[in-house]
């Protein structure tokens, strides 16, 4: 039986019998299942950062009658803050992982912030279970 080739890219190769990531093989007769799972991004420090700058913001109005300087700085810092965390929040991706399942064992093969990529490695390796 010849070896039918699903996907072929660098560093994942899919074929009728084999499943190499990176440096390991699987067995693609070995493998029962193949499925994708998302993790949210986490955004925890985002949240602490803009609490901080809450904060401080706060703190800057309640000191303005007192001292213009240290709400004007107080306001500055709260701004810096608020960017740091715009900026963590629009960059943050969900990591999709593709997990593979034996009959011995549930294997995480591949991480990546790329869905297209991670699903396009699943249907194939779906394609060669199916083709076994």
């Amino acid at each position: 039986m010849s070896d039918q080739i699903f996907l072929d890219e660098p560093g994942i190769k899919v074929t009728s019998q084999r499943i190499i990531v990176g440096t390991t093989t699987y067995s693609a007769r070995n493998i029962n299942s193949v499925s994708v799972k998302r993790e949210p991004p986490d955004f925890g420090v985002a949240v602490v950062a803009a609490i901080f700058g809450t904060l401080i913001l706060i703190i800057g109005f309640v000191a303005m009658p007192h001292s213009i300087t240290f709400a004007l700085v107080a306001l500055l810092i709260s701004l810096f803050f608020f960017g740091c965390s715009f900026v963590i929040f629009k960059n943050k991706k969900a990591i999709f992982r593709l997990v593979i399942v034996t009959s011995a064992q549930q294997i995480q093969v591949l991480e990546s912030p790329d869905e297209e990529f991670v699903q396009r490695i699943s249907t194939a390796i779906g394609d060669a279970i199916a083709f076994t």
